[in-house]
């Protein structure tokens, strides 16, 4: 017999349940991995579960997914475990994460293949729980790999941000001059059809960062300085 979940005395407002079932393992794997509290005990063909009653609906769900197997989808899971790099076996259990999430398939095959593979991954880790459960691993999903993308372009554009705060400091003379009409025309490459918003973003911000404290003033009065002797 096997044994877990959290003492009877601790759930809140208890039910009892008794399942017959040649799949107590898989029932009890599946509470294992969500987030309720629950005490069950299992033997042989038979399952035995002590719940609270606000978890009720999530209790029946999980009990009647694992107990009405979809053999098709096990067989889909098996091989993608076993070559779980395999972005087109990920992809083969996309209708499947897509329905827990309440989202198109193809929005999921608009992602990155390697957010493809972790959300096929957390899929079949947690296959066993309910779909609440599923449905909250796959959203820190997305969640992580959007926060690490957004890292990820941060200090990408901070690695970018110091040679062109360089060129901002003044040095002396017609080097300031110099300097000047470099960022002029670099800034002119720049705002063309081919560059992305997203650098020029980046290029403004630098620049508002670096023209403040007193730059703002010198550089205006460089730029001024540049023009008449031009003309």
């Amino acid at each position: 017999m096997k044994e877990s979940g959290f003492a009877l005395n601790e759930i809140p407002d208890k039910q009892f349940l008794t399942v017959d079932t040649t799949y107590p393992e898989e029932i009890l794997y599946g509470l294992e991995q969500s987030n309720m509290m629950y005490h069950a005990k299992s033997m042989d063909n038979k399952i035995m579960i002590a719940f609270s009653r606000a978890d009720k609906e999530r209790i029946e769900q999980l009990i009647y997914k694992n107990t009405h197997t979809n053999e098709e989808l096990l067989e889909r899971i098996k091989l993608y475990r076993a070559d779980s790099d395999n972005v087109n076996l990920a992809k083969s259990l996309l209708p499947e994460i897509s329905e827990i999430l309440h989202v198109s398939v193809s929005s999921l095959e608009r992602k990155p293949h390697d957010l493809q593979i972790q959300l096929a991954l957390t899929y079949t880790c947690f296959c066993h729980a309910d779909d609440f459960t599923i449905k909250k691993a796959l959203q820190d999903e997305l969640s992580l790999h959007h926060e690490v993308e957004s890292e990820v372009q941060q200090l990408e554009s901070e690695r970018q941000q110091p040679s062109i705060s360089q060129k901002m400091q003044p040095s002396n003379g017609s080097e300031q001059l110099h300097q000047q009409e470099e960022i002029r025309q670099e800034k002119k490459k720049r705002n063309t059809p081919f560059t992305s918003r997203d650098v020029l973003k980046r290029n403004a911000q630098t620049i508002r960062e670096n023209t403040v404290n007193g730059e703002r003033t010198h550089i205006i009065e460089k730029s001024e300085e540049l023009e008449r002797n031009k003309k």
